[in-house]
């Protein structure tokens, strides 16, 4: 006999009473709301519709098109006919937006090369990683921000670098590039970290260690984590 394989199940979940979807989501912004709005419509029935009512909305205040049509996909006949909640329009405009902004980021790259300028060159290979991040496309987005490691003068710019990488590893999935930028960042010696980069340092810490099911070392990292309010 060849035991059946393991498959992820989706556990459904009772709210309690007080629960309100609206005030608990306000704490959230960006990819992390849509990624929070996505969890509780899988696994909430009774807020499914509304939830992914608001992860569409979300969806369309930003510029990534295939998260779009991944969401589209995911909701289905959820929320009516799929073809009339589809929004062309908006689809085509964004993506039309988001190769001009990029045609825009490239020139004025080539321009701050040609110049010899390491500061702007950096900036530049910096806000393509930002226009990646935003569009979906993370591996471009971890191509240019690790670039500017060639560009940076100060431990500040190091640190940038390293914070960057490791946001765009943690949503990729990639824990490997998570711990080995962790690891580069708290070897800088020319600054001392702020507060809030320490903070995200230990967080991206605890969660790789999860990762890699090393649950005392998360445990030890994220008791470490103080969020004052």
């Amino acid at each position: 006999l060849v035991a059946a394989p393991l498959v992820d199940q989706i556990v459904e979940v009772v709210p309690s009473p007080s629960f309100d979807l609206e005030a608990y989501i306000s704490n959230y912004t960006g990819r992390t709301r849509a990624t929070r709005l996505k969890f509780i419509a899988e696994r909430v029935p009774s807020l499914h519709r509304d939830a992914f009512r608001m992860l569409l909305q979300e969806v369309k205040s930003g510029q990534n098109v295939q998260l779009y049509r991944e969401t589209l996909e995911l909701i289905g006949d959820k929320l009516g006919p799929p073809d009339q909640l589809r929004d062309n329009e908006w689809m085509e405009r964004t993506q039309e937006l988001n190769e001009k902004t990029l045609e825009k980021l490239e020139v004025e790259l080539c321009q701050h090369k040609l110049n010899s300028i390491k500061e702007k060159v950096r900036m530049g290979h910096n806000d393509l990683g930002q226009h990646h991040l935003a569009t979906g496309n993370l591996p471009e987005a971890l191509k240019c921000y690790t670039r500017t490691r060639d560009y940076g003068t100060t431990g500040r710019h190091t640190l940038d670098m390293c914070m960057s990488v490791i946001r765009v590893g943690l949503e990729m999935g990639n824990y490997s590039h998570v711990v080995n930028y962790i690891a580069k960042a708290e070897q800088i010696t020319d600054m001392v970290l702020d507060g809030g980069s320490s903070l995200r340092l230990r967080v991206a810490s605890g969660l790789a260690h999860l990762d890699g099911g090393k649950y005392k070392q998360a445990a030890l990292k994220l008791l470490h984590v103080r969020l004052d309010r």
